[in-house]
């Protein structure tokens, strides 16, 4: 009988120390997962420390607009924005995928955080010659972040 509670006992024991290797394995894994979330954030908040403070994402997006000599086909509008946010939608009409593609890319690629919101239309032009489409882009605001808490 002895043997048999000490058996009992170790089996308990094994079982016991398997689950803390699997919880100790959780937590670890765990604890990268918050500090790569971390360093994403800290990524994000050098970069818009980086940005100039007189970094206007409407005037941004005009500018690579005319370096893809999109102008005479964008219209360009202010949206309201979230605290601490720029906002702006950009309507594009008989537009090539590859300029789509390209202007996104310009976009995003400054040495401002800019990233789409939303792609709210995408279609065939009327025409049939290229796409029409509807972006939104979001881009924390300097100026009001210096401005509020």
């Amino acid at each position: 009988p002895a043997g048999r509670i000490l058996a009992r006992e170790y089996r308990a024991t094994q079982k016991e120390l398997a689950a803390a290797q699997s919880g100790l394995a959780e937590a670890r894994a765990m604890r990268e997962v918050v500090l790569e979330q971390r360093k994403g954030a800290e990524l994000i908040a050098e970069r818009v420390r980086a940005g100039s403070g007189d970094f206007l994402l409407f005037n941004y997006a005009r500018t690579v607009l005319d370096q893809h000599g999109l102008t005479e086909r964008a219209r360009l509008q202010e949206r309201v924005a979230p605290p601490k946010l720029s906002l702006i939608t950009i309507d594009l009409n008989g537009i090539s995928l590859e300029e789509l593609i390209a202007l996104m890319s310009a976009l995003q690629d400054g040495k401002h955080l800019v990233s789409m919101e939303l792609l709210s239309s995408l279609e065939a032009a009327k025409d049939k010659k290229g796409l029409n489409c509807s972006i939104s882009l979001v881009a924390p605001d300097p100026d009001r972040l210096s401005r509020l808490p």
